[in-house]
């Protein structure tokens, strides 16, 4: 997941257009400070990368990854929304004794056999040198 790219992780964000699953709430946001602009603008100097469940598969939603890994924030292109893990549908839940808040994700997938791996959390980033 794209997390430690994230200054926070949000829950229940609804999608937006350009979305599959527009209007519904999304299961993780990770609201992404861009590369260029303000850094401290933390409105209009950010992308999100939504992860929901549609059609039995985990979706992602946001903006394109160029081919070095980078994620491009260019004006324009629009999101590239796709499946991100066919078959499974994403759930939160506590972890480790962690939980969902701002700075993590602690997620498990589930699989219609109902098998379940080993829950998981991803961290955002929590400091920034500028």
């Amino acid at each position: 997941m794209e997390a430690s790219e994230a200054a926070l992780v949000e829950q229940g964000r609804e999608l937006p257009a350009g979305c599959e699953g527009a209007g519904q709430a999304s299961i993780a946001a990770f609201r992404v400070p861009r590369d260029s602009g303000n850094y401290l603008d933390t409105v209009g100097n950010v992308s999100f990368i939504y992860f929901y469940n549609l059609d039995g598969a985990v979706r992602r939603c946001g903006p394109p990854v160029q081919r070095n890994g980078v994620l491009n924030h260019a004006a324009g292109l629009g999101l590239h929304d796709g499946v991100a893990v066919r078959d499974a549908r994403i759930e939160l839940v506590a972890c480790q004794g962690q939980s969902t808040t701002s700075s993590q994700l602690a997620y498990r997938l589930v699989y219609p056999s109902g098998y379940q791996p080993a829950c998981s959390i991803a961290r955002a980033r929590t400091i920034f040198i500028l």
